[in-house]
Order: C-alpha cells, then sequence, then structure tokens
C-alpha cells in the first residue's frame, strides 16, 4: 500500500514523502546502487558497497526547494547480543561521495548503514514517485503503481 504526503506544506519544511512496500533497493535502483557501489570501494568502503546491495528501501521524502531527498533503507543486519546489551545505537558517521550529484551516506556507530541522502538527484525520487518532484520525466517502476 502507498502512503503519499506532504510534510509543514508552506514552510522551510517543505518535504514530500512516499511509502512503499519494502524491496531491495538494488532491484528498484540498480543504476544508483551501481554507481555508488563502485564509489563506495573506491573509497575504501567495501563494507558498506556490500551492504548497500542487501539493503530494503523502505520510503523516501524530497524538499524540491533544495533538491534534496532521502532514502530510508531497512537495516542491513540486525544487532547481535553484545551490541544489544552493550552499545547504544546512534548515528555514527557521514560518509561523502562527489558524484555527479552529492551523495551522503549515514552510517550508525555499529558501522550499519543507516539510510542516503541523495543532493541533486530528482529524477530517482521522479521515478520513486515522491509528490512534488520536479525531475526528469521516467517511467514508473510497475512494482510501485499506486493500488486503488
Amino acid at each position: 500500500m502507498w502512503l503519499e504526503g506532504r510534510l509543514g506544506a508552506g514552510s522551510a519544511t517543505d518535504r514530500h514523502y512516499v511509502t512503499q512496500p519494502e524491496r531491495p533497493i538494488a532491484e528498484v535502483l540498480p543504476d544508483l546502487v551501481q554507481t555508488v557501489v563502485s564509489a563506495l570501494v573506491a573509497a575504501g568502503r567495501p563494507e558498506l558497497a556490500e551492504q548497500l546491495t542487501k539493503v530494503s528501501l523502505r520510503s523516501a521524502s524530497y524538499d524540491d526547494s533544495v533538491d534534496a531527498g532521502y532514502l530510508y533503507v531497512t537495516q542491513s543486519r540486525p544487532l547481535n547480543i553484545g551490541e544489544q546489551n552493550t552499545i547504544r545505537v546512534c548515528h555514527g558517521e557521514c560518509v561523502t561521495l562527489d558524484l555527479p550529484g552529492t551523495v551522503l551516506i549515514d552510517v550508525d556507530n555499529v558501522g550499519r548503514l543507516m539510510g542516503i541522502e541523495l543532493l541533486g538527484y530528482s529524477a530517482v525520487f521522479k521515478r520513486l514517485g515522491v509528490a512534488g518532484c520536479q525531475g526528469g520525466v521516467l517511467s514508473p517502476l510497475p512494482a510501485f503503481e499506486k493500488q486503488g
């Protein structure tokens, strides 16, 4: 089931979002994933590249006033028992990749990929069907067509 909406209409937080059935991000956005995986390997972060090929896309948000969006992903792996009992999970680092746009990979303090911020990638959010996106027109993905 799709859920679309708008957060903070008319304010500085004028963001659009879409929630969709979870699907591997590598199936949903194969070209983007391939580009980011190559950049992560070149940056010496093969562990993040591997995680990116395994996570699923949960939802996306987009702010057209700054051409910035965020891809929310599933956890790449569950915490082990030691991590569960001794570590408070929080944001650990942000890995920046300068590609044709900017890609920021959020990683938690135990090394798990948390999400991906994209700057200058409106076409990705247009393809995902995020309302308000003014990016280039791409054909919709059949698995993400609106239902009912």
